[in-house]
């Protein structure tokens, strides 16, 4: 499966907030997600959560979770199909 990662210019604003070892870790957990996506849906299924499921025109389908970073981070994440 290939992915496309697309963030905000707010998320990148927000993202410059952090020194960067921190940036390295939240974008380091970021990426692990991505990487269980593409190579075992079920997993990255279980280990986020589901906030809502969206219909979009033409039969698409958008799916927004939110990725637990640590216990204080939640990173938001659309997926579109």
């Amino acid at each position: 499966m290939d992915i496309l990662i697309d963030s905000t210019k707010d998320f990148e604003k927000d993202l410059e907030q952090f020194n960067d070892p921190d940036k390295f870790k939240l974008i380091k957990e970021m990426n692990r997600y991505f990487e269980t996506l593409s190579k075992d849906k079920m997993l990255f299924y279980q280990s986020s959560e589901q906030l809502r499921n969206i219909k979009l025109n033409h039969s698409y389908d958008s799916t927004i979770y939110a990725l637990k970073i640590n216990d204080h981070q939640r990173v938001i994440f659309i997926k579109l199909l």
